[in-house]
């Protein structure tokens, strides 16, 4: 009953995420704002950028501003039909508009116009990877702070990857690179959860493999949760662990090898300078910038 109970639970707060999409977008607000026209997004693997669009941050504008029915209604009317033509491209600039917000209804027509159109939490996902790497503060928080709606994670339970799963088993599936910056999101996030996901996501067929990333994430979990608990000094990195990270460290995936900078930036108390400066000099980038960001 109680497993039964949770999973009940866990549905409800999947349900009611695009609804406190509405809180997400009302705190978060630009303090130094540019001007929407001159704000550029690169995405991961092109150099295509997501630009703001003029008509359509003028659009959102006067919704936002918008107070008798009849004019609300005609500014719906235009919102459905770019909906229509690109719902990803809506929702990009939704965002855009969101992070330059400077009062609480602009702040909020991101959340209203999301929850109206019915959009999902793969539609808004999938939107906002492309914009990931922006260099944006203001942007980065607002990026952040919806998927956290969606992660839909809690302090006794790590967060639901599962859209971030699916998104990139496609992209691999599809012969694209699973997008870095998301996977750079979800180890910030939980690296643990993150290494089970990536685990699943890229189709990993041998159990031998399946085994040693799951034994080494859970070596390293539990000798956490002995710390956090008391059963073990703070201070104390037990061997196994140091063995799991140093197979880790390498192993043949880079995400994988990217799960040590990930835990021993999430867990300082596991830091082991000779794994860092190995993992310096490590051909994929993503991981020799991880760790070198750890020994500055």
């Amino acid at each position: 009953m109680r497993e039964k109970s949770k999973m009940t639970t866990m549905k409800l707060h999947r349900f009611n995420s695009l609804t406190r999409l509405t809180l997400v977008v009302l705190c978060v607000c630009a303090t130094n704002a540019k001007a929407a026209e001159n704000k550029t997004v690169s995405t991961d693997s092109k150099d295509a950028v997501v630009a703001a669009d003029s008509k359509m941050q003028s659009l959102f504008g006067e919704f936002a501003l918008a107070d008798d029915a009849a004019t609300r209604e005609g500014l719906w009317d235009q919102l459905r039909q770019l909906d229509r033509t690109n719902r990803a491209a809506l929702i990009q600039q939704l965002t855009l508009f969101a992070s330059e917000a400077q009062s609480t209804r602009s702040s909020m027509v991101a959340g209203v116009v999301i929850k109206e159109l019915k959009m999902t939490g793969e539609d808004v996902v999938a939107a906002l990877v492309p914009m990931m790497t922006t260099d944006e503060s203001t942007l980065q928080k607002q990026i952040k702070g919806t998927l956290a709606e969606f992660e839909d994670q809690s302090a006794s339970r790590p967060p639901d990857f599962s859209m971030y799963r699916a998104l990139i088993a496609t992209e691999i599936r599809e012969g694209r690179e699973a997008p870095v910056a998301l996977v750079l999101h979800m180890f910030d996030v939980d690296p643990g959860a993150a290494l089970i996901a990536m685990t699943r996501a890229t189709q990993m067929r041998e159990p031998s493999k399946i085994r040693e990333i799951l034994w080494a994430e859970h070596t390293v979990s539990d000798s956490i949760w002995k710390q956090t608990h008391g059963f073990i000094d703070r201070d104390t990195v037990e061997p196994q662990v140091s063995v799991q990270l140093e197979r880790l460290a390498n192993h043949s995936e880079w995400w994988a090898r990217l799960y040590v900078p990930a835990a021993m930036k999430r867990y300082p108390v596991l830091k082991s300078v000779d794994l860092l400066e190995n993992l310096q000099g490590d051909p994929n980038e993503t991981v020799a910038t991880a760790a070198e960001r750890l020994i500055r």
